[in-house]
């Protein structure tokens, strides 16, 4: 019993350390590097940190083979502005990979940026896919800047709200959609997270980098794009309004179809919500008018020419009476 217990716990340590080391494998399998297909035997490989310096580079399918019995070349530059240091893979070196392959990168001072680490051409980036992942957002003409403005009156008040639209910039072919509004699952707040990164790179972003986040944008984008069978809604005079329960920074994705005869496009964009709303109180005018007496000008002259009449009257009166004593 005591031996079976320890030929188990042998067994169990055996098994452990053997997916250790296959995870350490997986692992290093294009460590350090990323790897763009031009062509069906034509490969670019870009070195972490390793662009703008020069450096040599070997295969081999030993693992352990004598580095001194390596065949060394020298890095080439590849055709970018940046004109990046890479080492590659040709018709001359392509039937290595039939097997397993292991790669070694030395420096000018013979140390080993990269030592035996195996190379799997199938994680690779076909360059066309590259592109059309750089141009995403850019498919469709789209305006995302534009504003629709609504105005309510609610107990008492005015209230104006402005929301965020999406303005398609063709005129010909339909158009349909489908919004999701985040969070809505991980997928997609990794999605979203990529395309941030993506909409941050500049002069300063390394091919490396770009190459690395471009290829996991890919991945997404494929994995989460809507098909045929899809809830798609049709798109009216070329406007797409932001998600009606949305708040202002509320992020979302919008999914466009171009349908433009034979031929049809997909594009996808990442927005944030815009939404204003304010408020006004409606007051009444209320008009008040003064009496009609002192609105008529008529009356004011009767009662003047009643005053000089009384005047009159009370002159006469006094003089008759005066008359009548001298008598």
């Amino acid at each position: 019993m005591i031996k079976l217990k320890n030929k188990l716990i042998i067994s169990a340590m055996v098994f452990t350390l053997a997916l250790i080391t296959m995870q350490l494998s997986i692992y290093a399998t294009n460590e350090n590097i990323e790897i763009v297909q031009n062509n069906n035997n034509d490969y670019l490989i870009y070195v972490k940190d390793n662009l703008d310096k020069d450096f040599n580079f070997a295969f081999s399918n030993n693992k352990n083979e004598d580095k001194a019995l390596l065949k060394f070349k020298k890095a080439e530059t590849d055709s970018t502005e940046e004109a990046n240091r890479i080492a590659f893979v040709n018709s001359t070196t392509i039937n290595l990979f039939k097997n397993p392959t292991y790669m070694w990168v030395k420096d000018n001072n013979e140390n080993y940026i990269i030592d035996g680490i195996q190379i799997d051409l199938k994680e690779s980036i076909d360059a066309k896919k590259l592109s059309d992942i750089s141009n995403i957002t850019k498919v469709i003409p789209a305006d995302t800047k534009q504003t629709n403005t609504t105005e309510t009156e609610v107990n008492g008040k005015k209230i104006t709200t402005t929301v965020g639209k999406v303005v398609l910039q063709k005129t010909k072919g339909s158009y349909e959609y489908i919004i999701v509004k985040l969070p809505y699952m991980d997928e997609y707040e990794k999605l979203m997270k990529l395309a941030t990164r993506i909409s941050e790179f500049n002069n300063e972003t390394d091919m490396y980098t770009k190459i690395s986040i471009y290829k996991d944008f890919n991945k997404l984008v494929e994995e989460l794009r809507p098909n045929s069978d899809s809830n798609w809604i049709k798109v009216e005079n070329n406007e797409i309004e932001q998600p009606k329960d949305a708040e202002d920074g509320t992020q979302y994705v919008l999914w466009i179809n171009e349908n433009n005869g034979n031929e049809s496009k997909q594009d996808v964009q990442f927005l944030t919500s815009t939404k204003k709303v304010s408020e006004e109180k409606i007051t009444e005018k209320i008009t008040t008018k003064l009496p009609v007496t002192y609105d008529n000008n008529l009356l004011l002259v009767v009662l003047v020419i009643l005053v000089i009449l009384a005047i009159v009257a009370g002159t006469r009166i006094k003089t008759l009476n005066k008359r009548k004593k001298q008598i």
